[in-house]
């Protein structure tokens, strides 16, 4: 009997089709991946170049702008009567040693003038600027302090000279430095001093006219030394006139005390007015470079409204996602972020705000901040106080997330950098040192019924105390309110992280209760340029290093903390 086709065969033979059958399939699989693999490394290696480009694009351009702006032009007004021959070896010793090292520092232009007045009738000596410090020295040195017949002195054919200087057109520092003994003329602008024209100038000049004129230079200060108390109510009618009233926190005339023949510590008074002024000039041509700086500030209707009356149940309620950078393990794991291009390890929630329509503040430059209140969770209702900070500008680009988020990692890496900063200050046994704490920020992206999504940057509210801004990303260190905690706090962060970046922009307040800095809003500079540049230049490289260390003063924390020296530093 003929029997049915054996099962087996066929069985066998369907089991190799489907084994090769699925070898291809992997074959396919595996030429796939490894293309797939090859479009990855092809697009890594494309984006790599373009981020090496922009960084490099960058980098020119901040040597560009910083070499415009770190021109220096400074000029000496000089009472050369007399008891003034200590004063003009000083100008001449002291301040031509500084504006050499300076410009061997800097490798920029600074450049110095001399006007010496007399009074009426008598010689005035004067010295347009030049950047040859040796000639303006040897020019100086043939100075000799003669003449004067009363004590009041020929003070306004000082400033009308130093008016028609050849000032350099465009950025760059410029400054003023008067030294004198003696007042102008006039009684209205001292006490009784001998004065043979009681009336005021001989040549009917105006006070106000020539500062003015000085003013209308682009002379950011004009710095005034008290050799004695006979000039103080003369440089007080100066402020009068100019609109320089009381305390201000940016004068235009500045004031100190020298003492006759102290000439000790004019290199550094020098010194301290050229890094202000400096950093004035490299702040105003930055900020002309940043699209959001460069939006025209229209009147904003303000919410005035105390944070402690706000009638929470009538505010518009956001709901949505929040975003937290989680701190660095440890300091080697943070300089490998950066090394390699990763962001902060995020997490996320969702949580509700409050959020107020109207800020309660306009003086921000970049961002605009609105009062907010976090429904839910721990705490009292004044611990879930919080500030929600928008970008002013009106440019959509400007409002993606990830320039919030860009942002909130610079506080991170700032909140991050002051914990390792407490660690190592009680290690190295400073007794009694205060605390530095950076307000943590989030990213918040939310929308209302039937709005489109928007994003915030939420802080916790900061509760009372005076905001100092100790320090900026553009050199400038408050010489008044120095802080040198938080001037050495900005040092040791370069240290700590191998000179790969630097923690600026300290601003905040002295919590009394705590005993500790509580600072919020900073700027970190980094090697790599393209990073935590949530605003355009907040992050200035190297150079942003070199111009901190211009000003920087070494204090005992530094020296407790065993900071190294920067080349910068003099």
């Amino acid at each position: 009997m003929q029997g049915r086709p054996s099962s087996t065969h066929g069985t066998s033979s369907s089991r190799t089709l489907l084994a090769e059958l699925e070898k291809a399939r992997q074959e396919n699989e595996q030429l796939r991946g490894k293309q797939d693999t090859a479009a990855v490394k092809l697009e890594l290696h494309k984006n790599s170049e373009a981020q090496m480009q922009q960084a490099m694009a960058m980098q020119a351009k901040i040597e560009r702008l910083f070499r415009a702006a770190s021109a220096v032009d400074v000029a000496f007004i000089v009472d050369i009567t007399g008891s003034m021959d200590s004063w003009i070896a000083a100008v001449k010793d002291q301040v031509t040693a500084m504006a050499m090292d300076w410009q061997k520092r800097l490798n920029t232009s600074m450049r110095a003038a001399f006007v010496g007045y007399r009074d009426y009738g008598e010689k005035l000596d004067w010295c347009d600027f030049t950047s040859d410090m040796r000639g303006f020295k040897d020019w100086v040195g043939k100075l000799r302090a003669d003449g004067g017949g009363d004590a009041a002195e020929d003070v306004f054919s000082g400033l009308e000279q130093a008016a028609k200087l050849s000032w350099t057109k465009g950025d760059g520092a410029k400054l003023v430095f008067i030294i004198a003994d003696a007042p102008c003329h006039g009684l209205s602008f001292h006490d009784g001093v001998y004065d043979e024209h009681p009336g005021g100038d001989k040549h009917r000049r105006s006070a106000v006219t020539l500062l003015c004129d000085l003013q209308a230079l682009g002379i950011q200060t004009c710095n005034f030394s008290h050799l004695n108390s006979s000039t103080k109510k003369m440089v007080r009618v100066f402020r009068l006139m100019i609109g320089d009233y009381g305390e201000s926190e940016d004068p235009w005339i500045t004031e100190d005390e020298m003492g006759q023949g102290d000439t000790s510590h004019l290199r550094e008074r020098v010194f301290c007015a050229v890094s202000t002024s400096l950093s004035k000039s490299i702040a105003a041509t930055f900020a002309a470079q940043d699209p959001h700086k460069a939006v025209k500030k229209e009147r904003i209707e303000l919410d005035t409204t105390p944070i402690g009356r706000i009638r929470w149940g009538d505010v518009t309620t956001f709901t949505g996602r929040r975003i937290k950078h989680l701190l660095p393990e440890s300091m080697s794991s943070l300089l490998k972020a950066i090394s390699d291009k990763e962001e902060l390890l995020p997490s996320y929630d969702k949580v509700t705000y409050k959020i107020c329509a109207r800020p309660f503040d306009d003086g921000g430059a970049t961002r605009l901040p609105f009062h907010a209140f976090k429904v839910g969770g721990l705490g009292s209702p004044s611990e879930r106080n919080y500030v929600a900070k928008v970008f002013r500008s009106g440019k959509k680009e400007d409002h993606l997330l990830s320039k919030y988020k860009q942002q909130a990692e610079i506080q991170a890496v700032a909140a991050f950098m002051a914990i390792q900063f407490n660690k190592a200050g009680k290690d190295a046994g400073i007794r009694n040192i205060p605390d530095i704490k950076y307000i943590m920020a989030t990213t918040f992206s939310a929308a209302t019924d039937g709005a489109k999504e928007s994003n915030f940057n939420m802080e916790r509210w900061l509760e009372g105390g005076q905001i100092i801004k100790f320090n900026s990303n553009f050199g400038f260190v408050n010489h008044k309110a120095y802080g040198d905690l938080v001037q050495a706090f900005s040092h040791w962060t370069w240290h700590a992280s191998k000179k790969k970046l630097m923690v600026v922009d300290a601003q905040g307040v002295w919590d009394e209760g705590r005993k500790q800095y509580t600072l919020f809003d900073p700027c970190v500079h980094c090697v790599d340029i393209c990073r935590f540049q949530a605003s355009t230049f907040t992050n200035m490289g190297e150079k942003g290093f070199d111009k901190f260390f211009l000003s920087h003063r070494c204090n005992d924390f530094c020296k407790c903390l065993g900071l190294p020296k920067h080349r910068m530093q003099f």
